[in-house]
């Protein structure tokens, strides 16, 4: 008992993340950290908690679901940072324009891949430790189950870098195929919505939040449908 109270008191500061909007840390803290990671008191009335112009957003982690395309890899089993994928470095470059018409200029992008960060003028997740933007948007490149995009602590880190909105790049079909249901990753997925990239660039760029909500898909759409047939 003791024990426990003195590593529950050690670890205490590092289970308060200061600089999120609460709803970005209760998605994380319930996935990642046993529901014990918690929002900052006063980051709720916050000017950091509001700058965001789509705050009428009912999600702050959101899926950009980019179709498949085939990643540039140079022998990944030894170089595992020698990976691109050009259809999800083409969707970064069009969230940030839409973001930007809207007056959204505190945005980092990253990737796991040094490549791919290099290729969007981002840096790598592992890099971008320490950093934060009110928009913090990623390039997963998945381009296998095993990859280095796949790890919770990549997306554990990636995600806490926002401190307003959460953006994964990624093919959402391919994370449902082929990485484990128990990994951070899907069971991120299985909570928080997604939406083609496209199509949040389009309502983005007008500003439109109740187009923007109604697009999104949410996890448990399928189970309505079910429940709706029977």
């Amino acid at each position: 008992m003791r024990d426990n109270l003195i590593h529950c008191v050690e670890l205490e500061p590092l289970l308060v993340n200061r600089h999120s909007h609460p709803a970005i840390v209760d998605v994380f803290s319930k996935i990642f950290y046993d529901d014990c990671m918690k929002p900052d008191s006063h980051s709720i009335e916050s000017t950091v908690a509001r700058q965001f112009p789509l705050h009428g957003l009912h999600s702050r982690v959101i899926f950009l679901h980019v179709e498949r395309s085939v990643p540039t890899t140079y022998d990944p089993s030894t170089q595992v940072s020698k990976v691109r994928n050009e259809a999800e470095a083409l969707a970064v470059k069009d969230v940030v324009e839409a973001l930007t018409s809207i007056g959204e200029t505190s945005i980092l992008k990253m990737s796991p891949f040094k490549l791919q960060a290099d290729h969007i003028n981002g840096s790598t997740v592992i890099t971008a430790q320490g950093r934060e933007a009110s928009v913090a948007i990623t390039t997963l490149v998945n381009y296998r189950a095993e990859a280095l995009s796949m790890r919770d602590s990549i997306i554990n880190t990636a995600g806490t870098r926002a401190q307003n909105l959460v953006l994964f790049v990624v093919n959402v079909h391919e994370i449902r195929a082929n990485v484990s249901p128990a990994s951070g990753l899907r069971r991120l997925l299985q909570r928080c919505p997604y939406i083609i990239a496209s199509t949040f660039c389009r309502f983005c760029g007008e500003a439109n939040v109740c187009a923007l909500q109604a697009s999104m898909i949410s996890p448990s759409s399928k189970k309505k449908r079910r429940k709706q047939t029977t």
